[in-house]
């Protein structure tokens, strides 16, 4: 297969996923319903090789520490996304106090910053698969 061929043929798969994808909610009125939202999404994404396992065995015992010190357990949803293993935390932190919500916040944003691959997002859409 030549060059030109070969390119032709990787846009046409590519477009070909796109339609593939399924449409965005829509509400009564005809307009895109808007997305629920939690408290903090803790995302672990992949740069070519899938999710460090470090990152993730940090996070969770932070977690695991903090819902011991404060005893109480974390509603914790696991949502994969991407093409490489990606996936999110999803929490909605409603178990916990609005002081309680922003240490745990703060805490979760501290431990990110010494990770590789982790992106903390606040009152954001829960990202991937339900």
């Amino acid at each position: 297969m030549n060059r030109s061929a070969s390119v032709l043929f990787v846009r046409v798969a590519f477009l070909s996923t796109l339609s593939a994808l399924p449409a965005p909610p829509v509400s009564a009125t005809g307009a895109e319903a808007p997305s629920a939202t939690v408290r903090i999404v803790i995302s672990f994404y992949s740069i070519a090789s899938g999710p460090v396992a470090d990152d993730q065995k940090a996070m969770d015992s932070l977690i695991a520490t903090y819902e011991t010190e404060h005893e109480v357990r974390l509603q914790k949803r696991v949502s994969p996304y991407g093409m490489e293993g990606d996936f999110a935390y999803c929490l909605s932190l409603t178990e916990l106090s609005t002081n309680d919500q922003e240490d745990f916040v703060a805490r979760v944003r501290a431990q990110a910053k010494t990770l590789e691959q982790v992106h903390v997002e606040e009152n954001a859409p829960c990202p991937g698969r339900s």
